[in-house]
């Protein structure tokens, strides 16, 4: 969506990225929904680790998930 950005990142199908997230240096699988405003990863020379997010997983608007995370629906 508007104002969103995407770095460093792999992005399967069906994602939606909120207006004005940001997803750096992660990996988001199928059917994810990032929220508005939301931040997921960290710039690659500086992160701990690739973020990754699994299959149907939503991130609230607002929310971070730092470097390294890695993120399932349970």
């Amino acid at each position: 969506e508007a104002g969103a950005v995407v770095e460093d990142s792999v992005i399967m199908n069906d994602v939606v990225i909120g207006k004005g997230a940001k997803v750096t240096y992660s990996i988001l699988d199928a059917n994810v929904t990032i929220g508005a405003h939301a931040a997921v990863g960290e710039d690659k020379a500086t992160a701990a680790g690739i973020a990754v997010i699994g299959a149907d997983v939503k991130i609230s608007d607002g929310a971070t998930v730092e470097a390294g995370a890695m993120i399932s629906e349970q």
